[in-house]
Protein backbone atom coordinates (compact mmCIF):
# COMPACT_ATOMS: atom_id res chain seq x y z
CA UNK A 1 0.00 0.00 0.00
CA UNK A 2 1.42 3.37 -1.14
CA UNK A 3 0.45 6.16 1.49
CA UNK A 4 0.76 9.70 -0.29
CA UNK A 5 0.37 13.09 2.09
CA UNK A 6 -0.58 16.14 0.83
CA UNK A 7 0.41 18.96 2.50
CA UNK A 8 -1.63 22.42 1.03
CA UNK A 9 -0.38 25.39 2.35
CA UNK A 10 1.67 24.39 5.77
CA UNK A 11 4.07 22.50 6.79
CA UNK A 12 4.31 19.29 8.73
CA UNK A 13 6.81 18.04 11.60
CA UNK A 14 8.11 14.53 10.88
CA UNK A 15 6.34 13.21 14.25
CA UNK A 16 2.74 14.07 12.18
CA UNK A 17 4.11 12.04 9.47
CA UNK A 18 4.75 9.21 11.28
CA UNK A 19 1.62 9.17 13.50
CA UNK A 20 0.18 9.33 9.72
CA UNK A 21 1.71 6.27 7.95
CA UNK A 22 1.14 4.52 11.48
CA UNK A 23 -2.92 4.76 11.98
CA UNK A 24 -3.05 3.98 7.42
CA UNK A 25 -0.70 1.22 7.78
CA UNK A 26 -3.39 -0.08 10.30
CA UNK A 27 -6.15 -0.19 7.66
CA UNK A 28 -4.52 -3.33 6.49
CA UNK A 29 -6.54 -5.14 8.83
CA UNK A 30 -9.90 -4.42 7.30
CA UNK A 31 -8.50 -5.12 3.92
CA UNK A 32 -5.27 -6.27 2.33
CA UNK A 33 -6.45 -5.10 -1.27
CA UNK A 34 -5.69 -0.99 -0.95
CA UNK A 35 -3.64 -0.23 -3.68
CA UNK A 36 -3.22 3.62 -2.18
CA UNK A 37 -4.60 6.46 0.12
CA UNK A 38 -3.83 9.89 -0.21
CA UNK A 39 -4.16 12.09 2.58
CA UNK A 40 -4.67 16.12 2.53
CA UNK A 41 -3.85 18.15 5.36
CA UNK A 42 -4.65 21.72 5.30
CA UNK A 43 -5.65 24.81 7.23
CA UNK A 44 -9.29 25.89 7.25
CA UNK A 45 -9.57 29.54 7.11
CA UNK A 46 -12.34 32.05 8.09
CA UNK A 47 -12.37 35.58 7.06
CA UNK A 48 -8.46 35.07 6.78
CA UNK A 49 -7.91 33.75 10.09
CA UNK A 50 -6.99 30.58 10.84
CA UNK A 51 -9.20 28.26 13.03
CA UNK A 52 -9.16 24.92 12.78
CA UNK A 53 -7.46 21.89 10.81
CA UNK A 54 -8.70 19.60 8.15
CA UNK A 55 -7.98 16.14 6.83
CA UNK A 56 -9.12 14.36 3.89
CA UNK A 57 -8.66 10.75 3.52
CA UNK A 58 -8.85 8.73 -0.01
CA UNK A 59 -8.90 5.14 0.00
CA UNK A 60 -8.33 3.72 -3.41
CA UNK A 61 -9.39 0.00 -3.57
CA UNK A 62 -10.06 -2.16 -7.26
CA UNK A 63 -14.00 -0.83 -8.07
CA UNK A 64 -14.18 1.16 -4.63
CA UNK A 65 -13.01 4.41 -2.98
CA UNK A 66 -13.60 5.09 0.27
CA UNK A 67 -13.42 8.85 1.40
CA UNK A 68 -13.71 10.85 4.71
CA UNK A 69 -12.91 14.48 5.75
CA UNK A 70 -12.45 15.57 9.68
CA UNK A 71 -12.11 19.38 10.90
CA UNK A 72 -11.11 20.25 14.51
CA UNK A 73 -8.85 21.85 16.30
CA UNK A 74 -5.75 19.71 15.83
CA UNK A 75 -4.29 17.82 13.37
CA UNK A 76 -3.97 14.72 15.94
CA UNK A 77 -7.75 14.23 16.71
CA UNK A 78 -8.97 15.14 12.66
CA UNK A 79 -6.68 11.96 11.84
CA UNK A 80 -8.44 10.05 14.56
CA UNK A 81 -11.98 10.98 13.34
CA UNK A 82 -10.75 10.24 9.32
CA UNK A 83 -9.25 7.47 10.01
CA UNK A 84 -12.47 5.75 12.09
CA UNK A 85 -14.71 6.79 9.48
CA UNK A 86 -12.22 5.31 6.88
CA UNK A 87 -12.26 1.95 8.88
CA UNK A 88 -15.99 1.80 9.25
CA UNK A 89 -16.71 2.13 5.65
CA UNK A 90 -14.05 -0.88 4.89
CA UNK A 91 -16.23 -2.82 7.50
CA UNK A 92 -19.25 -2.38 5.39
CA UNK A 93 -17.55 -2.86 2.36
CA UNK A 94 -16.03 -5.98 3.67
CA UNK A 95 -19.32 -7.51 4.88
CA UNK A 96 -21.04 -6.72 1.58
CA UNK A 97 -18.61 -8.33 -0.59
Amino acid sequence: MQINIHQIQIDIDSKLKELIEKKVTKLNHFSDKIEYVDVYLKLETNHHQINDKSVEIKLHIPKHECFSKSISKSFEYSIDEAIDSVTAQLKKLKERY
